[in-house]
């Protein structure tokens, strides 16, 4: 059985599955090789590589064809990564075996044609890192978070050495499930995620470091807690995420999460200078790249929340027409109150509703905002949110504390004062998307 030795290492796990599943045939093109291990696809392939490149177009048919002037056990294996059925699986299986038939069992556990990922003990480095990286996500789906973290950071070890690119993918996704896993603190994956950033510095994909700067900006926005200096740095972050050629079309997901954290590190920074009052606006038309980059019918919670900030934001721009700023920040809670759902995320209604409600009373527009900010004080006595129904409370007494006069004078709900804007409950916290 033809060895892989003389093949390694292979661009395993550097590519979207099945691509990344593919293993390149004997004999070796040195610079095509070299550019594939960067995550660079050569316009033209060698012959015998030929297949991949025609299945990196996602031209499958034609890549199987081509498969014919590659030797066994490689164009067998490349077949079924290509065309992943269970009976030709099993034929494979019977066929294969020592690492082959790992690679193939791993193979099939990707493509979810088998249930449990194999023993990586026969296979090293870049093979090896595959195949504890999929026990990770085993781990994982298990709800085993502290055993899928460990075991995503042994795949990370093993792969560094020979393919560097493929390590930092596996750190970028250990930066951002330390980010998601509450009991693990954010300078663990800020450290992760500087040591992935220092793996993909030859690497040729700009949507691998675009992630790992914007999971950086993160790590760094939850630690910051107000300090201007990492708030400063996750801005740089941030910025760089945006940097790296990722666009509304090309990434929409990507570019509008670093947005929309872009907005909300500009809107934590302590307004301590003049200039800090400039990035108000900056934050703004992040937010507005966001609210556009966001589909409200295929992702509308991440919608609502970029909407939510534009609107917080608005609130509090400076301006020679204040009065146009609140106008729009009315009409931007009023979607995310049309999105948000009322009876699955009555918290997150409320803010909304008590952030209008705040507007609505800086406009003179008492009635309105009476009415709003009093139906999210039930909402937030109802649900225990004690902070929040304090600041309901408070906008409560200075809409009666400034209505009571006018209404005296005339009938009108209108008064050239307004009363002291509370401390809105931005939702300012950074979140992994």
């Amino acid at each position: 059985m033809t060895s892989l030795a003389n093949m390694r290492p292979q661009p395993w796990g550097l590519y979207d599955p099945p691509l990344g599943l593919l293993l390149l045939p004997p004999p070796r093109a040195e610079p095509e090789h070299a550019a594939l291990m960067r995550g660079e696809v050569p316009e033209r392939l060698p012959g015998h590589w030929e297949f991949w490149g025609w299945a990196q177009q996602g031209q499958m048919d034609q890549a199987r064809k081509l498969l014919q002037r590659v030797p066994e056990p490689w164009a067998s294996y490349n077949r079924f990564v290509l065309q992943p059925t269970q009976s030709a699986y099993q034929r494979l299986r019977s066929r294969l075996q020592g690492p082959w038939l790992v690679l193939l069992q791993a193979a099939a556990y990707a493509l979810a044609v088998e249930d449990q990922p194999p023993s990586p003990d026969l296979l090293s480095d870049e093979l090896a890192a595959v195949v504890w990286m999929l026990h990770a996500t085993a781990a994982r789906e298990r709800g085993d978070e502290f055993g899928a973290l460990e075991l995503l950071q042994r795949a990370a070890c093993a792969a560094e050495s020979a393919s560097p690119v493929l390590a930092a993918r596996l750190l970028c996704q250990l930066g951002q499930w330390l980010l998601e896993h509450p009991g693990h603190c954010p300078d663990r994956a800020a450290q992760v995620l500087r040591q992935g950033l220092q793996l993909a510095r030859q690497a040729a994909l700009p949507l691998l470091n675009a992630q790992l700067w914007l999971y950086l900006g993160l790590a760094l926005h939850h630690q910051a807690q107000g300090s201007r200096s990492l708030l400063l740095e996750a801005v740089r972050c941030y910025q760089k995420a945006l940097h790296q050629g990722i666009t509304r079309a090309s990434a929409p997901q990507l570019y509008a999460l670093a947005q929309n954290h872009l907005g909300l590190a500009y809107m934590a920074m302590p307004l301590q200078e003049a200039s800090d009052r400039l990035r108000l606006g900056i934050a703004v038309r992040a937010f507005r790249e966001a609210v556009q980059t966001y589909d409200p019918e295929k992702t509308p919670q991440l919608w609502a929340s970029a909407q939510m900030n534009l609107a917080n934001a608005l609130q509090y721009l400076p301006s020679a027409h204040p009065a146009q700023n609140l106008l729009q920040a009315v009409e931007a809670y009023e979607g995310v109150l049309r999105v948000r759902d009322k009876a699955l995320d009555p918290v997150g209604y409320a803010r909304a509703l008590l952030n209008q409600a705040n507007a609505l009373a800086h406009l003179g527009q008492f009635s309105r905002a009476l009415d709003k900010a009093s139906e999210a004080l039930v909402v937030f006595r109802r649900h225990e949110q004690n902070e929040e129904a304090q600041a309901a409370l408070q906008l409560i007494e200075q809409i009666h504390q400034h209505r009571c006069p006018s209404t005296q004078k005339n009938q009108h709900d209108r008064s050239t004062t307004h009363p002291k804007a509370p401390q809105a409950p931005l939702s300012s916290s950074p979140a992994v998307g």
